[in-house]
């Protein structure tokens, strides 16, 4: 079974990836073909990782922002969203890609609330109730949080070493 995402960042990139049923992990994993992308790690990695971004095409990877809006669409009507993934992909997961330490950092708890705020905004305007440039203050305060939440975790890799 295959269902769609969709994210809006602050270029205003809309994208669109499945989701396949993985039956050993009991889960629905992305995967991308534009991306040339399969599974969580990979995705996040692409997407939102704070190294190096790689894909099938690394220019349009790394020009690509951390997305706050994640939704599975509606089979028969794709303007209708029909279920909320973003805290599961850009909190639960992202988290996990990190050893759970992100949860840890400051900003995270910045992290999660502006995660929150934009992905109901981010659903009004793929159902075309809201337009998302009045929301271009919160996305660029978003982009901050995730600079220091990235500049956080990097000077606590540093420590380590």
């Amino acid at each position: 079974m295959v269902t769609g995402c969709r994210f809006f960042g602050k270029q205003h990139n809309d994208h669109r990836w499945v989701e396949i049923f993985d039956k050993k992990t009991k889960e629905w994993v992305p995967a991308d073909p534009t991306m040339n992308i399969i599974g969580f790690d990979q995705w996040l990695k692409a997407r939102a990782w704070f190294g190096e971004r790689h894909t099938i095409n690394d220019e349009f990877s790394s020009d690509m922002i951390a997305p706050f809006a994640i939704y599975v669409v509606n089979g028969n009507n794709r303007s209708l969203m029909e279920e909320n993934r973003t805290l599961y992909y850009m909190s639960i997961k992202l988290d996990a890609l990190y050893n759970n330490q992100l949860s840890k950092l400051p900003s995270w708890s910045k992290w999660v609330n502006g995660l929150q705020i934009l992905s109901a905004a981010g659903k009004k305007a793929f159902e075309g109730q809201e337009n998302l440039h009045d929301h271009n203050d919160q996305i660029s305060e978003l982009a901050d949080v995730y600079q220091n939440l990235k500049q956080e975790y990097l000077a606590t890799q540093k420590v380590k070493n």
